[in-house]
């Protein structure tokens, strides 16, 4: 089981990986939800609550980022407010 600061870790490689290849993600994946470890992407799906079961199944006790490249580019903006503001 991964330590607090190793999951932290992981996830902020995993942010770069997806930072360092924004276009090839992009590309590749369009809107489709990711799940992201620091190696590279390992999943994907058009439903987020599927893709996050599978990697629960699959990943148990590892750290996984999972979002769509936008989320994952650009977390402030889900604290700025939805759509409606």
């Amino acid at each position: 089981m991964e330590t607090k600061s190793q999951q932290i870790a992981e996830c902020m490689k995993a942010e770069e990986y997806v930072r360092v290849n924004a276009n090839r993600v992009k590309i590749a994946y369009g809107d489709r939800y990711i799940a992201v470890r620091s190696t590279g992407i390992v999943d994907s799906d058009t439903d987020e609550f599927e893709l996050a079961a599978r990697i629960e199944r699959y990943y148990p006790n590892n750290s996984v980022l999972i979002g769509n490249i936008e989320r994952i580019l650009n977390p402030e903006k889900l604290f700025m407010g939805g759509p409606h503001n």
